[in-house]
């Protein structure tokens, strides 16, 4: 795992990808990479993130255990609170598309829509292919072509971070959905206790995977700056197995103490055992077109 150094806390003119103020200040050194706080909308963010074609070639090749064939039921359990949620806050929708959607299974859970996505894994693109057909596009979700049609929904689940420019998505999103369409954000919650107790220590502080790391403020502010009314923010409770703990400890460096120890448990009984949690860590965000 990184040393990870205090930066001397100073403002500096440094550009937030979130609500566009240069009001930043370093706080945090994590290996090669500068994180910094917006004082504005209080994001922090990765202010030397790698270009697209290299975190292209990164997520082409690697996978999250997450999304392993094991975990899909742990997976299935917040899927099936979401689609529920989203039949439920747009019960004449036909027509949903699912940001970075692996190996499809949400879009499975949304059965009796019109079912769209993207994924840049080749493997796990076609996979969800075997299922959705050519209605799963292979590749970065900035460089999806242009629909004739609209969406009713359009879901960003545990991706938004992942992006460089999370004001591009949002826009891209709303050029997407109908008007009084439907927009699913769910991110990592830095506004947690556990997140500030934890800082930069805490789980999710993972680049150069998640480039901006999201409190319900920042989320808020990125959404109403660009067309949406913000609905609702829930912490569902989510469904972790034991070995996936310790991967998420390890900060996904394998070769860490926490890593060999995922590895190991990868190997037992254990890695079928899930429990219930919800210590408001992770949020997710409904918010209307206008």
């Amino acid at each position: 795992m990184p040393e990870l150094v205090s930066t001397p806390q100073k403002e500096h003119e440094s550009l937030c990808r979130v609500c566009g103020s240069y009001r930043t200040r370093p706080i945090w050194k994590v290996g090669k990479y500068d994180v910094s706080v917006c004082m504005d909308c209080s994001a922090k963010l990765v202010m030397n993130p790698p270009g697209l074609q290299e975190l292209t070639t990164h997520y082409a090749a690697v996978s999250d255990p997450a999304y392993y064939d094991e975990n899909r039921q742990q997976l299935d359990y917040f899927y099936q609170k979401l689609s529920a949620m989203v039949r439920k806050m747009r019960p004449h929708g036909k027509k949903v598309f699912d940001v970075g959607c692996s190996r499809g299974w949400f879009l499975d859970a949304m059965s009796g829509w019109d079912c769209h996505g993207n994924e840049i894994n080749e493997f796990e693109a076609n996979e969800a292919k075997k299922r959705h057909g050519n209605k799963i596009v292979r590749g970065p979700f900035e460089t999806c072509p242009s629909y004739p049609e609209p969406f009713d929904v359009v879901t960003i689940q545990d991706v938004l971070d992942h992006f460089i420019d999370p004001v591009a998505i949002v826009r891209k999103t709303a050029s997407m959905l109908s008007p009084g369409g439907l927009m699913v954000i769910k991110v990592h919650d830095f506004s947690c206790l556990w997140a500030k107790v934890r800082g930069k220590k805490f789980y999710a502080v993972i680049p150069p995977c998640h480039l901006t790391y999201f409190t319900r403020r920042a989320l808020q502010i990125l959404c109403e700056k660009h067309g949406f009314r913000i609905d609702q923010m829930r912490h569902f409770s989510q469904a972790i197995t034991i070995p996936t703990i310790f991967f998420r400890l390890a900060h996904s460096k394998r070769d860490s103490l926490f890593g060999r120890i995922y590895l190991m448990l990868q190997n037992t009984w254990l890695k079928k055992v899930a429990i219930k949690k919800n210590f408001h860590d992770i949020v997710t965000l409904f918010a209307t077109k206008q």
